[in-house]
C-alpha cells in the first residue's frame, strides 16, 4: 500500500479492513510532524512506537515516576541505541523491576502513543505486510475496534476529564471504607489505592504505570460511582468533601423550598394548594385529615418527651469507629421534590387520600379482618373458656 492522506474516517476504514484481514505488518502514520508505527499481528495491534521518540528512555521514565527504578537509570540508557525488548531483559534479569511492572509501563506508553492519533484531523498512512517479531511478554494485543472505541470515549469525556482532573491543584480524596463492596477492575483497584494514599491527580496520573487514558478514565468512573470525591484549589469543591452527587442534589432542592418535616405540615400543604384549586370536597376531607394528623403528632411528642432521654447521634457505617456524624453530616430533610407525587395524585383526583371514602374502606377492611379472626381462632377459643369454666363450677358449685 502507497503512502496517501487520510482523513479520521479513511483511517477507521483502514484500521477495520487490518482486523478483518487479519493483516500482519506495519502501519505507519504521519500527522503533525510526528510519525507512529504500529505492528500487526493477525490482525491485533501488538505494539506502537513513535520515530521521534527513544522508547527505553520513555519507558524508564514511567518506572522512575512511579518509584520502581532510580531517575539516574534514564541517562545510563539515553543514547546507548539499546531497544525495549533489551532494555526489559536488563532490568528484569538484574531484579531491578518486576516483570509486570515492566510490561505495564511500556504497554502503557505505547497506549498513549495510540491514543495520540485522535489529535490529527488529516495524516498520511501507508500498510506494508512483513511478518511481524513481537514480545509475547509485552505485546498489547488490542483490536482495532477496541482502538476506535477508546478513540470515541476519550473524545466524549474529554470535557469532563479537563474539568473534574486536569485543572489547578486538583484533589481526589476517598469515601471512607467505600470500595470494599465495590467490584472493581484493576485499573480501577490501583487507581483507589494511589487516591487513597494522598496526593493530587496530577501526581496520582504521572506516577502510575497505567497509560494516562486508563487512569483518567479509572479516576472518571471512581466518581461517577461516588466512590471519591474531587476538591479543587484551597476548599473549592467538585461535588462536595464527603458529600455525593446526589446529597448535593438534595441540598439544593431544600435550598430552593420549604421542606415539610412532619406529616401535619405534609396535609397543610396539600390542603392549601386544593384550597387554590378550589375543590371543596376534598379541602374538607384533608382539613379533617390535618386536624386528626395534628392531634396524633401532639401524643407522638408528649410520648417522646415523657421518656426524658434523647435519641443517640447517628453513626455512620462508613465512619472509622463508629464515630458520631457532625451536624452537617447528618442524615437530609425529605426534599420538597418528594411530595410532587401525592400533589399529582390529589389534583388528578384519581385516589381520595385521606377522605371520608378511604377511612369508611378501612373501617370495613378491620371488621372483616376482625371476624375472620374469630372464625378461625374462635371455636377452639371458646371451647378452652367453657370446660375452664365447667371445672371451675364442679370443684366450687354454688350454695
Amino acid at each position: 500500500m502507497n503512502a496517501a492522506p487520510v482523513t479520521r474516517d479513511g483511517f477507521s476504514e483502514l484500521l477495520r479492513t487490518c482486523s478483518h484481514k487479519r493483516r500482519n505488518g506495519l502501519l505507519r502514520v504521519a500527522f503533525d510532524r510526528r510519525e507512529l508505527t504500529i505492528a500487526f499481528v493477525d490482525g491485533r495491534i501488538v505494539s506502537a512506537a513513535d520515530a521521534l521518540d527513544e522508547a527505553p528512555v520513555e519507558v524508564c521514565r514511567r518506572l522512575a515516576a512511579a518509584g520502581r527504578i532510580v531517575e539516574q537509570v534514564i541517562d545510563l540508557i539515553r543514547g546507548t541505541g539499546i531497544t525495549v525488548s533489551q532494555l526489559g531483559e536488563l532490568l528484569i534479569g538484574k531484579g531491578y523491576v518486576g516483570e509486570d511492572d515492566f510490561a505495564r509501563a511500556r504497554q502503557a506508553y505505547e497506549i498513549d502513543l495510540l491514543l495520540s492519533l485522535n489529535d490529527f484531523a488529516e495524516a498520511n498512512a501507508d500498510f506494508k505486510p512483513q511478518l511481524v517479531r513481537q514480545d509475547v511478554r509485552t505485546a498489547l494485543g488490542i483490536y482495532p475496534g477496541q482502538l476506535l472505541l477508546d478513540l470515541e470515549e476519550l473524545q466524549a469525556d474529554h470535557g469532563r476529564l479537563q474539568e473534574l482532573f486536569e485543572q489547578g491543584d486538583c484533589r481526589p480524596r476517598v469515601v471512607t471504607n467505600s470500595a470494599r463492596s465495590h467490584a472493581l477492575t484493576d485499573a480501577e483497584q490501583q487507581i483507589w489505592d494511589a487516591v487513597a494514599a494522598g496526593g493530587s491527580a496530577k501526581d496520582i496520573l504521572a506516577n502510575s504505570l497505567l497509560s494516562r487514558h486508563q487512569a483518567l478514565e479509572a479516576l472518571l468512573s471512581l466518581y461517577d460511582k461516588e466512590l471519591i470525591t474531587v476538591t479543587v484549589g484551597d476548599g473549592e469543591q467538585g461535588v462536595g468533601e464527603g458529600v455525593t452527587s446526589a446529597e448535593s442534589d438534595i441540598s439544593q432542592l431544600v435550598a430552593e423550598e420549604p421542606v415539610p418535616h412532619s406529616l401535619s405540615e405534609l396535609v397543610e400543604q396539600a390542603a392549601n394548594e386544593l384550597r387554590e384549586i378550589g375543590t371543596d370536597e376534598e379541602e374538607s376531607a384533608l382539613e379533617e385529615a390535618s386536624d386528626f394528623a395534628q392531634a396524633v403528632s401532639r401524643s407522638a411528642q408528649v410520648g417522646l418527651h415523657s421518656e426524658g432521654e434523647e435519641s443517640p447521634a447517628f453513626e455512620s457505617v462508613d465512619s472509622p469507629q463508629g464515630v458520631p456524624l457532625s451536624a452537617t453530616e447528618q442524615p437530609l430533610p425529605l426534599p420538597a421534590g418528594s411530595t410532587a407525587g401525592l400533589r399529582r395524585v390529589i389534583r388528578a383526583g384519581s385516589y381520595h387520600l385521606l377522605s371520608a371514602e378511604a377511612v369508611r374502606g378501612t373501617v370495613i377492611a378491620a371488621t372483616v379482618l376482625f371476624f375472620f379472626t374469630l372464625a378461625v381462632v374462635g371455636p377452639g377459643m371458646f371451647d378452652e373458656w367453657f370446660g375452664a369454666l365447667k371445672n371451675f363450677t364442679a370443684e366450687q358449685p354454688f350454695e
